[in-house]
């Protein structure tokens, strides 16, 4: 008899669901109601256990992978649909005792919190990939038994609120302060002024009609004011993302072809990669990693992989006039997008930021300094993500930053996250 090792070090995994035939060999779910205790977590793993050792390819798989320390695309698929499949799964019950089950015997699915289910069972925005394979199966039989189906909820995929709780009573500007304030030309007298002013800030972002480049029109000259005001709102999480960043990148790219081999990636590290500095590179290789979702029905309401690029930056030739920039604008990129001028791609030396087709300078003297401000200027601003990079923005926000880190996750989101750090580290 085979054995099977769950030996753990921090490497890089590789999990998707790509549904396929529900294995014929399904055994009965027990026959008793379904707790959540340790020892119903036993049960599970020694059925999958024993089922494993007494099928030779699958026990193959299961040591490969732990030796290997990835879980592959074929191989999550396969261990999927045989775990289900072998507990005769016909409804949810069970599901988060399997999903703990298997991570005993496979922790290379494990992500970090309490349990470290999440990738297989995700209990908010049920996503993981056990139940991922149970609405393939559902969904199938209602084909079959001619049922209507019904659309489960959708995962909250929002960014930062358009729209903050309110602080009380609305509170008006002190006219002679902002008038002060937007004419100010001392940086000393203006970080006072800021620091005075942030309720009024705060109550603008809260409430709708105006917004703060309409009243504080210092944001349009003041190349530093983006990153000020984000540390008047998180002071506690002003350098993180510049700490980490350098190291995450170059990890990213070190690794990336382990975690996915999809063919617009791979193109773009081989025709597109030497143009960009590591930054860049890094970003729009995460971006891969984590693509636009579908916004409707159907694949027409997914943002192709060039067109989200163009949501995050632009680059323009050193002299390029700003003005033609806003004219030219698309109207639909209404949410910041990072503008990059440079000799070329490889040597940007000036940062701009456009939001509404107003141009916001930045102080930024990299592109990772550039970076840091376009996503701060999301909370800055008020405004919420553009839909097309949502899970792009949520995994800086919740795992690089971290700001409102209990902002639901998709289960991609949460995947690579798994994939690129060491036991949580990138959170540490």
């Amino acid at each position: 008899m085979k054995t099977i090792s769950g030996n753990v070090d921090s490497k890089f995994i590789n999990i998707t669901s790509v549904p396929s035939p529900l294995s014929a060999s399904a055994l009965p779910s027990p026959a008793s109601p379904l707790s959540n205790s340790a020892s119903d977590v036993d049960f599970f793993k020694q059925i999958l256990e024993t089922h494993i050792s007494r099928n030779d390819e699958l026990c193959d798989l299961v040591a490969n992978c732990n030796t290997k320390s990835v879980v592959d695309n074929a191989a999550a698929t396969t261990l999927i649909n045989e775990f289900v499949a072998k507990l005769g799964f016909s409804s949810y019950q069970g599901s988060k005792m399997l999903a703990k089950a298997i991570i005993e015997i496979l922790p290379w699915w494990k992500y970090f919190g309490n349990d470290g289910i999440d990738i297989l069972y995700d209990e908010v925005g049920r996503s993981g990939l056990i139940q991922m394979r149970l609405r393939w199966i559902h969904r199938n039989l209602k084909k079959i038994n001619g049922k209507p189906q019904h659309q489960q909820p959708p995962i909250d995929t929002s960014g930062p609120k358009p729209k903050l709780q309110k602080f009380g009573d609305p509170v008006a500007p002190n006219t002679e302060v902002l008038l002060k304030l937007n004419s100010s030309t001392d940086d000393g007298e203006l970080v006072r002024l800021m620091k005075e002013t942030l309720m009024h800030r705060n109550q603008i972002r809260g409430s709708a009609g105006r917004t703060i480049l309409q009243d504080y029109s210092k944001f349009r000259e003041c190349g530093y004011l983006i990153n000020l005001e984000f540390s008047l709102m998180f002071s506690e999480n002003e350098k993180r993302f510049l700490n980490i960043w350098p190291e995450f990148a170059h990890r990213l790219l070190e690794n990336c072809k382990s975690i996915s081999n999809s063919p617009s990636l791979l193109t773009f590290l081989d025709d597109d990669a030497g143009k960009w500095d590591n930054t860049v590179v890094a970003l729009f290789v995460l971006l891969h990693l984590i693509p636009a979702a579908a916004q409707g029905k159907g694949k027409g309401g997914r943002c192709k992989i060039d067109d989200a690029k163009n949501r995050l930056l632009l680059y323009f030739k050193t002299g390029t006039p700003l003005q033609s920039i806003i004219y030219t604008w698309n109207p639909e990129l209404s949410q910041p997008t990072l503008i990059a001028l440079g000799d070329d791609r490889l040597t940007l030396s000036s940062f701009f930021i456009i939001c509404d087709r107003t141009i916001l300078p930045l102080d930024a003297k990299s592109s990772t300094e550039a970076l840091d401000s376009l996503f701060k200027s999301h909370y800055v601003i008020g405004t919420e993500y553009d839909r097309n990079l949502t899970g792009f923005w949520k995994f800086l926000q919740v795992h690089i930053f971290p700001v409102e880190v209990t902002t639901p996750l998709s289960r991609k989101v949460k995947q690579v996250f798994q994939q690129l750090s060491k036991e949580g580290s990138l959170r540490g």
